[in-house]
């Protein structure tokens, strides 16, 4: 048979209905006003949402790293317990411990169901503390959520590898072996609190980067704190311009500085040294970025993005038209800078 089939969905983004949202599955264990309450307090995309769907083979003990983790993240947080026979386990530490009174306004725990779908939607969710269920995987997909991935068995590692290594929105969290139902106690602790709270800052303080020169930096800085201010995520990421290397004066890291048009063939050479240190810093970010926003005279950002995503570089002819007519510009001034 050769018959065509469509692939459909996911069919959850047609439905734009709030409440339609919150009665999906079970009744929630929390009045809906409640939650959205709280979210709306925190700032935009600052928490990290945790759940582990239905089926939570994880052992207490586990869950307590878990929770010291991102109680240690510093990070505002709603964790959905659900039932199980390990609840009353973990909600005996929650009270014993003071978890909660120690997190009471920065963390939400939610106890049984939880309205995921319209959750994950809102302004404030940043982050999303996962199991890799298909169905989780998919909700946080079509809410543009960034994921800290926690596979337990079955296709839940299939999913983890969508995340992070086709859709590059996701941080492992470490774990790497499936727990049979019933070994749980053989297998003990497989993350350690040190490694949730890592997970979740690489998660979280990931936003958006700015990769500059020192003395470039220096005009960035007060509109970067507007911004950061206003609840954006923004990194500044400083690299040392090799500007005398290409023989220019000291401190010589942009068009405006330079003595003379003479010198303008030296600073677009030397910016092509900055290549190697850029592609690095690109690399080493995590979630890896998916584009590069460049001053279209810095050639050289045009050959990082092929090299880091091949055929999805869409700006580079752009960029190298833009700077033939640049060069031939600065040729035509500097042989009129230096006749006169």
């Amino acid at each position: 048979m050769r018959d065509k089939v469509w692939c459909i969905g996911p069919v959850s983004l047609f439905n734009k209905n709030n409440l339609d949202k919150v009665q999906r599955g079970n009744k929630a264990s929390i009045e809906e006003y409640e939650c959205f309450m709280w979210l709306n307090s925190q700032q935009p995309g600052s928490v990290i949402y945790v759940c582990f769907g239905s089926l939570c083979n994880l052992l207490t003990s586990q869950l307590i790293e878990l929770g010291v983790g991102f109680e240690a993240s510093n990070r505002p947080f709603i964790w959905v317990l659900r039932g199980g026979g390990k609840s009353k386990d973990i909600e005996e530490w929650v009270v014993e411990d003071d978890f909660e009174e120690r997190t009471k306004g920065r963390g939400l725990i939610i106890r049984g169901w939880a309205p995921q779908v319209l959750t994950l939607s809102l302004p404030a969710i940043g982050g999303f503390l996962t199991h890799c269920g298909w169905n989780s995987t998919l909700e946080g997909i079509c809410a543009g959520t960034q994921m800290v991935t926690w596979p337990l068995f079955g296709d839940q590692f299939c999913n983890e590898r969508v995340i992070l290594d086709e859709l590059k929105i996701g941080v492992k969290v470490g774990t790497e072996v499936t727990v049979r139902w019933g070994n749980e106690e053989n297998v003990g602790i497989l993350v350690k609190r040190e490694a949730v709270t890592r997970a979740i800052e690489r998660l979280m303080d990931e936003g958006e980067e700015v990769i500059t020169t020192p003395l470039n930096a220096k005009c960035f800085i007060p509109s970067l704190y507007r911004d950061v201010e206003s609840g954006l995520r923004i990194q500044l990421i400083e690299v040392q311009f090799p500007g005398e290397e290409a023989g220019l004066p000291k401190d010589c890291e942009n068009v405006g500085m330079l003595p003379s048009l003479c010198s303008g063939v030296e600073f677009f050479l030397s910016t092509y040294q900055l290549l190697e240190p850029v592609q690095r810093l690109l690399e080493e970010l995590k979630p890896n970025p998916s584009c590069i926003i460049s001053d279209r005279c810095l050639t050289y950002t045009a050959e990082i993005a092929r090299k880091l995503w091949s055929s999805k570089n869409r700006f580079e002819w752009l960029v190298l038209l833009f700077y033939a007519m640049l060069s031939l510009h600065i040729h035509f001034q500097y042989t009129l800078e230096c006749k006169i």
